[in-house]
């Protein structure tokens, strides 16, 4: 019994052993920093970069902007810099702020009713023409970068309010001293929300990041324009953002029939998919200058239909979906309000006996034709608007459908088919008439 106890006790402390080899063995883990993203030799030191990503909806103009971005001094061996001192006799400081400058004729990428440019800075950041002096020894640099006036919104969009913190490692070469290393950290996200458990980004000017067919610095600033024209009115002309306009034509034409359409409606790429996206449609007819709101149950389906102060409207989602939409002679489907960028496509249904035509053109807030093209046929009288119809800014984007009624004559025939009708009937007449001469020659053989 005492040999087994003792066996026991052997065997806890054994595994007390192992467990404490364990931690042991894992606690310099935890103590090791992790490798810098960034690294350079004496010859060619390690260089960063700051990264601009700007984003705004096809249809608005791109100003050339020029952002600015500021360096502050932290720490230096750990010890930090007193608050508020933005030129330390211990660290190197910026007495400028670094500029990137938007070329508004050169985006990276176009996609999802969206431009995106993507600019880098110039160069190395930490390259001593930007500094104030020379490093002074070997060691550690803490930086933080933010983006200048990004508590501001100017020219329509809002500044980025990212932080990153820099960690430049200064090291002692053969000629003197170098940059041999520097790691970014993000601290804070384009809404200035802390982020946790970040990881490094690559500074590393064309290594870190992408957009379109270019590499960029990982140190990223987004700036959004809003994308909402603020066009609420339908009973304004220069409110429509995009109007779909029907017309009947034709002395037999019956302009009380409905015609009807598929829309697809689709946000600016940062919107596809969310939910809360919804847009506003109204029908409006002709008023004199302006329109009025006439929009029913005839126009869409009855769960859609909401009111305002403007009358009824029908409430859609940006999200690609389809809807079933109605018009007759003399109607406008108008849509207010929407984001720029925003994509539709518009097919009108096939309707017997009315041959269908279409264009779409946008026209400016006086009423001046910018661009005007042709539909295209999607089966034998079904036309298509493609998604090149968009929301964009300072002008209307217009479909206007056309349906010409095949005319029937009073007897009934369609006077559009009467040279077929004419070669039937002499078709028939000599048929007859072959018909009777060879019954009148067997008459008279039998005989």
């Amino acid at each position: 019994m005492f040999k087994k106890k003792m066996t026991i006790a052997k065997l806890m402390l054994s595994f007390a052993m192992a467990l404490a080899l364990c931690l042991g063995t894992a606690t310099p883990a935890f103590a090791t920093t992790e490798p810098p993203q960034a690294t350079g030799t004496e010859g060619n030191p390690a260089k960063a970069a700051i990264t601009k990503i700007l984003t705004l909806p096809v249809g608005m103009a791109t100003p050339t902007e020029v952002f600015e971005f500021i360096l502050a001094p932290v720490s230096v061996d750990g010890d930090k810099v007193a608050v508020g001192d933005t030129t330390p006799s211990s660290m190197p400081y910026f007495p400028n702020t670094i500029k990137i400058t938007i070329d508004p004729a050169t985006p990276s990428e176009t996609k999802e009713g969206l431009k995106i440019f993507a600019k880098e800075s110039a160069g190395s950041i930490f390259d001593t023409s930007n500094l104030s002096g020379a490093w002074p020894h070997a060691g550690e640099f803490v930086y933080t970068v933010t983006e200048f006036n990004n508590t501001a919104s100017t020219n329509g969009f809002a500044y980025s309010r990212a932080e990153y913190e820099f960690r430049v490692y200064v090291a002692n070469g053969t000629n003197g001293l170098y940059i041999a290393a520097i790691t970014a950290l993000p601290d804070k996200n384009d809404i200035a929300g802390t982020i946790k458990n970040p990881g490094k980004v690559d500074p590393t000017p064309g290594g870190g990041g992408s957009s379109g067919n270019g590499l960029y610095s990982g140190v990223i600033f987004n700036n959004y324009y809003p994308t909402n024209t603020d066009r609420m009115d339908p009973r304004e002309p220069g409110h429509h953002d995009l109007r779909i306009g029907k017309e009947v034509v034709g002395p037999y034409a019956d302009r009380t029939l409905y015609f009807g359409y598929n829309l697809k409606i689709r946000g600016p790429g940062n919107l596809i998919g969310v939910p809360e996206t919804f847009y506003i449609v109204y029908v409006v007819e002709k008023d004199g200058d302006k329109y009025k709101v006439v929009t029913t149950e005839k126009n869409m389906v009855s769960h859609l239909l909401r009111s305002n102060v403007y009358g009824n409207y029908f409430r859609l989602l940006a999200n690609g979906s389809t809807y079933e939409f109605d018009l007759k002679h003399g109607q406008f489907l108008a849509l207010v309000g929407a984001d720029l960028g925003t994509q539709c496509k518009v097919t009108e249904k096939g309707t017997p006996n009315y041959i269908p035509t279409a264009v779409y053109r946008t026209v400016d807030d006086n009423g001046v034709v910018l661009d005007e093209q042709g539909a295209s046929d999607v089966l034998h009288w079904d036309l298509i608007i493609p998604d090149t119809f968009t929301v964009s800014e300072n002008f209307t984007s217009y479909a206007y459908f056309k349906n010409i009624h095949s005319v029937s004559a009073p007897g009934g025939i369609n006077v559009d088919n009467l040279p077929f009708v004419m070669l039937i009937v002499f078709a028939i007449a000599a048929l007859a008439g072959y018909v009777a001469f060879r019954t009148r020659k067997a008459a008279k053989a039998g005989k």
